[in-house]
């Protein structure tokens, strides 16, 4: 049998449950009414059924890495909480699991956080949002400036020709 301290069981006997599922529950509904699905952010769990009181939101993140970094620099802590197993480290035969351990991450929305913290949470993410479509215009730029200069020497290169071809008639 296990037994616990003194202060641990006055704690639990004089918790109110209600009033933290209550609590959890509706920081998950924040989260969500501000939630936007993104290559960034496809939250694991997308709708909250009736028997859930959840701890934390989970997405899955295309570069979870950048993700938690801008997080960060939020002041918006995440967390990783399951290192891949032996079984993945080593080996492609399993892509699925290793993109799952690859790309899921947290953030803790318990009773401790308001709704004020939920949603500047939420007001975070289009940020983010954002910040990857100005990085996706740039790259799209770049190839479209690449592309027209690639055409623009094609183009003078053939008009060169054609003067040339001209001249020598």
């Amino acid at each position: 049998m296990f037994g616990s301290d003194s202060l641990s069981k006055r704690i639990i006997e004089t918790l109110d449950v209600d009033t933290l599922i209550q609590q959890r529950r509706a920081n998950y509904e924040t989260v969500l009414a501000y939630y936007k699905p993104s290559s960034q952010c496809q939250a694991i769990f997308p709708y909250l059924d009736s028997g859930s009181c959840p701890s934390h939101f989970s997405w899955y993140s295309e570069d979870r890495n950048r993700a938690q970094q801008f997080l960060a620099e939020h002041g918006i802590r995440s967390t990783v909480y399951w290192p891949k197993p032996p079984q993945l480290l080593q080996s492609d035969t399993h892509p699925h699991a290793t993109w799952i351990y690859d790309s899921v991450m947290s953030v803790q929305i318990d009773q401790r956080y308001s709704k004020e913290d939920m949603e500047y949470l939420e007001r975070s993410f289009p940020s983010y949002n954002n910040l990857n479509r100005f990085l996706y215009s740039l790259s799209f730029l770049s190839f479209t400036l690449q592309t027209f200069s690639k055409l623009l020497c094609f183009f003078t290169r053939r008009r060169n020709i054609n003067a040339y071809t001209r001249l020598s008639y």
